[in-house]
């Protein structure tokens, strides 16, 4: 998801405030964050990033984008993160001097989903890990067909079968969180 902004507003909201919101416009982060959902996010440092957290980061167009965090990398001594949608394909290495904040929250119509509770904190964790598992066993598939020059293209077929069992848990894991989250508010309410 990509939102047009100043990097002077980005500077000013670190040092006045903790939160703020902003409205979603892209489907990267489908099917957790769909477009004109509204995001509460914490401003933070790279001390308080974790595999799986959902992070704001600034791009080199001047916008916003908030995409998991699978990897934190360092290279020339500098420190990156490994970030990629849930719904694209693409990891994109961050300095760490792009972020924003760490969504805590996502508001969609009547929905409120609170990223902070330990059941989430759980599955964006283990999500954070089945992408990084991938993309890891990726990296190395293509590593021994180079090494090894083997022409056969099973890898794909085998690494799409897995992307598409990671994007089934993703769904199902949010409806069933979004479920739970509604049947905690009724009980709560009787």
């Amino acid at each position: 998801m990509k939102y047009p902004i100043a990097k002077g507003l980005i500077e000013i909201w670190k040092k006045d405030q903790k939160e703020f919101f902003v409205q979603s416009s892209g489907k990267s982060m489908l099917p957790l964050i769909k477009p004109g959902s509204v995001l509460k996010i914490r401003c933070t440092d790279e001390k308080d990033i974790k595999i799986g957290d959902i992070v704001v980061f600034l791009t080199d167009e001047d916008s916003l984008v908030s995409h998991r965090v699978i990897g934190r990398v360092s290279r020339d001594g500098k420190i990156f993160f490994k970030e990629k949608g849930d719904n694209i394909f693409k990891v994109i290495e961050r300095p760490v001097n792009t972020i924003v904040g760490k969504v805590i929250g996502i508001k969609e119509q009547n929905k409120e989903i609170d990223l902070t509770t330990n059941m989430w904190r759980f599955f964006n964790l283990f999500l954070g890990y089945s992408w990084a598992i991938f993309f890891k066993f990726l990296e190395i598939a293509i590593t021994l067909k180079k090494r090894l020059r083997i022409k056969v293209h099973f890898s794909h077929i085998l690494l799409s079968k897995v992307y598409r069992i990671i994007s089934l848990l993703l769904l199902t894991g949010t409806k069933v969180f979004k479920l739970m989250n509604l049947l905690k508010k009724d009980a709560k309410r009787a």
